[in-house]
């Protein structure tokens, strides 16, 4: 039987709700980290830090995932691409 849509809803709220408490768990100390958030905002506007939550086809990764290991260089360098209109 087709979940109702109070469950979709119900689904769609719990994610989000796991989302922002990633994007609240993140250490703001850190340079990279702050940099990246920043400058996903600067690109993206709002919907910048969901995109780092977000599964990326051209990076073939979760933005934050990168991150946090290490890799906020490819994640820079996918956002400059979006500013400049160069994204493949």
């Amino acid at each position: 039987m087709p979940e109702s849509a109070d469950q979709i809803i119900a689904i769609a709220i719990s994610h989000l709700e796991g989302q922002a408490e990633r994007l609240r768990s993140l250490d703001l100390t850190d340079p990279l980290i702050v940099e990246v958030v920043c400058r996903s905002n600067v690109v993206l506007g709002s919907y910048g830090p969901l995109w780092l939550l977000k599964h990326n086809k051209v990076l073939q990764a979760i933005p934050l995932d990168l991150v946090l290991s290490g890799q906020s260089e490819r994640v820079l360098n996918a956002l400059g691409q979006i500013e400049y209109g160069t994204a493949v």
